[in-house]
């Protein structure tokens, strides 16, 4: 086909050459229409190899676009994503409290009522009692709220408010907020962490509350355990339809090829 086309051009060449004052309108006209036609199909032969170029990979981008728009781990891995930063930022806020009790240029035993120190503690504890009530965790689990309430209670009671004493309470409550934090980000892209383990099955405490979390905020019932094993299935999927799609791009372009040539 190539062939072909070369000679055409050289043909529509030798024809414009020729081209000349003892030449008609027609010969003129057939000249102008053949160099058009060859310049048509020397477009769409250039066409046609930036498809056949391009073709695999935007087949690839769409397909792959196409299975996982069917599935649900794109909203569910915005939603955990979501849920992540708002529990480590209750971590944050949490470590900020331990950090003014361990200031040690204050060695003052106590924290008045009177201090800046104090009113940065209860703005702070503020901030991490409305990020639980956002998620809804304390409703959810009593024995956390117990924690934050015996904080707050022995802020607002106390006249003075030892160091000590508030740190093991806030410790306490940092220690029981990880059981819901998710410690390794692979598991937020529902893949096994570095030891080959899937977090969300080694985790009741974080995947019962993920359960319920999505379920009534965004009313999808999952079992998180699963998505692991979920995203497995759907990365075979992809893979199995990509293979059929280039075995049968393969088939009809091998032939146009070697026709080309």
């Amino acid at each position: 086909m190539l062939k072909k086309y070369l000679e055409l051009l050289s043909k529509a060449v030798g024809s414009f050459k020729n081209l000349g004052k003892g030449n008609s309108w027609s010969d003129y006209f057939q000249t102008v229409g053949f160099e058009f036609l060859v310049l048509l199909i020397g477009i769409a032969i250039i066409v046609g190899i930036i498809g056949v170029l391009f073709g695999p990979y935007k087949g690839t981008k769409k397909i792959k676009q196409f299975i996982i728009s069917k599935s649900k781990l794109p909203l569910l891995k915005n939603i955990i994503g979501d849920y992540d930063k708002k529990i480590e930022n209750i971590i944050k806020n949490v470590d900020k409290c331990i950090d003014i009790l361990e200031d040690k240029l204050n060695k003052n035993k106590y924290i008045n009522k009177d201090y800046t120190d104090y009113t940065s503690l209860i703005n702070i504890i503020n901030d991490i009692t409305d990020n639980f009530n956002e998620l809804s965790l304390l409703a959810y689990d009593n024995t956390l709220s117990d924690k934050l309430l015996k904080i707050t209670n022995y802020i607002s009671i106390s006249e003075k408010i030892e160091k000590e004493k508030l740190m093991k309470k806030i410790c306490s409550l940092r220690h029981h907020l990880c059981k819901y934090y998710i410690g390794n980000k692979a598991t937020l892209l529902f893949e096994k962490n570095g030891f080959g383990k899937n977090e969300f099955a080694l985790n009741d405490t974080l995947s019962d509350f993920l359960n319920v979390y999505i379920k009534k905020n965004n009313n999808i019932d999952i079992d998180v355990r699963t998505l692991v094993n979920k995203k497995k299935r759907l990365t075979i999927s992809i893979v199995a339809v990509l293979g059929l799609f280039y075995i049968v791009y393969a088939m009809i372009v091998v032939p146009l090829i070697m026709m080309l040539f």
